[in-house]
């Protein structure tokens, strides 16, 4: 639409254009020189391997033919190796004897213990030159438990000094030929009918 003369403005001064508009030549593109075959497209070259086994670099470890090593970690034999030969199981802290590595990968090596030998992975065995104990295995050391003495109960209550027993004389009625074993009983003892009677009977 392109604005009318002389109809003022607002939307009246609208009016349906004839032409439509053409964008500045900065913006055109030229379709003609533009060309795409997507039968040349081609997608970037993908290596596979044969198997699992055959990948990995190789190991930082360099071991020699019967060399004596330690087993790290604890290894199930796979019965369906991808090696094309069989797998040895071991245990962890277990001593084996190296043999060789796989020809196609040195992420495996060949290892004799007892009469069995088999291929384990070579990241789970260990020189035991110079260290024949797992650092991570290590014996916790016992720590010396301070010792606790336990003292015999004492009540808050108690005196500290306890009082010396009264001589058994002091509770003993002489008229009544009766001890007695404290002062209660002997006091309740002198008010009692039984010795106002002995009393009255003696010096009657």
């Amino acid at each position: 639409m392109q604005a009318g003369k002389g109809r003022g403005r607002g939307v009246l001064a609208l009016q349906n254009c004839r032409t439509p508009l053409r964008r500045p030549k900065a913006f055109q593109i030229e379709t003609s020189s533009v060309h795409c075959d997507f039968d040349t497209i081609t997608s970037p070259e993908i290596k596979y391997t044969s198997s699992w086994a055959d990948c990995g670099t190789e190991s930082e470890d360099s071991f020699m033919e019967g060399q004596r090593l330690m087993v790290k970690f604890t290894y199930n034999a796979n019965p369906d190796s991808p090696l094309g030969e069989p797998e040895l199981s071991v245990r962890q802290k277990d001593n084996v004897e190296f043999i060789n590595y796989n020809p196609q990968n040195k992420m495996w090596c060949k290892v004799q213990i007892g009469n069995n030998k088999g291929y384990v992975p070579t990241s789970y065995v260990m020189s035991l030159e110079g260290n024949d104990k797992l650092p991570w295995l290590k014996t916790p050391t016992e720590i010396p438990q301070e010792k606790v003495e336990y003292k015999p109960y004492k009540s808050a209550y108690a005196r500290d000094t306890p009082s010396e027993p009264a001589p058994a004389t002091s509770y003993r009625c002489d008229v009544c030929c009766k001890d007695f074993n404290g002062p209660q009983p002997y006091a309740m003892h002198m008010k009692s009918k039984a010795h106002k009677e002995e009393l009255e009977a003696q010096e009657g």
